[in-house]
């Protein structure tokens, strides 16, 4: 799958046959430490699942998740994991790749 955060979010269709896609992008996400790919693979996975779902579920108004996870939206570290817990989503760490040393 390519990473691209703007791309139309996916149905719920797509998520209940192709959750393994939205999680793949999320982990390309991360692993790219880039914060706004990272907010819009959490954007797409919201929006599949239904903001007002995951508003419920995770006590974040629905006002603040559009804001949060918007083009210009910055969440905190709590309000992420809320909002990642609320979908059933875990994070987990892992050693980085080694960068080899620039001469």
């Amino acid at each position: 799958m390519t990473l691209d955060p703007f791309r139309p979010f996916f149905s719920a269709d797509e998520r209940s046959g192709g959750e393994g896609d939205l999680l793949e992008l999320l982990d390309q996400a991360l692993q790219s430490g880039e914060t706004r790919l990272i907010v819009g693979a959490v954007a797409n996975m919201a929006k599949a699942e239904g903001m007002t779902a995951v508003s419920r579920k995770s006590g974040i108004p629905r006002s603040k998740l559009y804001r949060m996870l918007g083009e210009y939206g910055d969440p905190s570290l709590s309000d992420l994991l809320r909002l990642l817990a609320a979908m059933g989503v875990q994070l987990r760490a892992r050693p980085a790749p080694r960068r080899e040393a620039q001469a």
